[in-house]
């Protein structure tokens, strides 16, 4: 009994340092204890208080707008004296000047509107051209390239034949323009060549056919009812215009 006793208190090497550490951790945890509720924790230090941020940022809001409030109040004040100031120095002019710098400032200047002189359809560049409300660079073009073709106008009407012309912008363009009185370049029926004659736009493939024949197998052409028995139909009334048999 004496020997287990003995040999139930005794502890090997291991267990002697084991119990070592676990009372230096108690004494550790009863000191600690011990100084945190001596010595509490000031939780304000580390951490801000809500109600004292809050309460800095009305205090900040109420001096923006104060400063905002006196800041207005000093313009209008300024605005004010200025403007009596501006009265008073209108007041001591004649009436006669007052009243013609009232009417001068009250009165809108009337728009400036470009005045287009009329144009030669036969003489104007494409830049003319674009002086014309509504003609672009891309219509000008095509107006002079058309004339180019025809060898000149003959009738405002011709302008319709103009690839993409509306009767609007027709009607608009027609104000602006006159046609020349000279007479435009002619196609010489009797003479020219296959290729010149089917390049104006009044001529078609098989006209053109029709009148090298005829000249080849039966001599010149004399006049416009000779052309219009050739070609077998009634052509274009303004190709008498730019047909010659000279």
């Amino acid at each position: 009994m004496a020997d287990d006793l003995k040999k139930a208190l005794t502890f090997t090497k291991g267990e002697r340092i084991g119990i070592i550490v676990l009372s230096i951790i108690i004494i550790v945890i009863i000191i600690a204890n011990y100084l945190i509720v001596k010595y509490p924790v000031k939780q304000e230090i580390y951490f801000h208080n809500i109600d004292s941020i809050l309460a800095l940022k009305q205090d900040a809001l109420k001096k923006m707008e104060e400063a905002y409030i006196a800041r207005e109040v000093e313009r209008k004040t300024f605005k004010t004296k200025n403007y009596e100031k501006k009265t008073y120095s209108a007041a001591l002019k004649p009436s006669k000047k007052f009243e013609k710098k009232t009417i001068k400032e009250t009165i809108s200047e009337p728009k400036i509107v470009k005045k287009i002189a009329t144009i030669s359809i036969n003489s104007i560049d494409s830049i003319g051209l674009l002086d014309i409300p509504d003609i672009g660079p891309s219509f000008a073009h095509r107006i002079i390239e058309y004339r180019q073709k025809l060898g000149g106008y003959v009738s405002c009407e011709q302008l319709l034949e103009v690839y993409g012309m509306d009767s609007v912008r027709y009607e608009n363009l027609s104000r602006y323009i006159i046609i020349d009185t000279v007479l435009p370049k002619q196609i010489r029926v009797n003479h020219d060549d296959f290729k010149t004659i089917l390049r104006h736009p009044y001529f078609e493939y098989e006209d053109v056919k029709k009148i090298v024949n005829y000249r080849e197998h039966k001599g010149l052409i004399n006049c416009w009812n000779d052309l219009c028995n050739i070609t077998g139909q009634n052509p274009n009334s303004k190709l008498k215009f730019y047909v010659s048999y000279k």
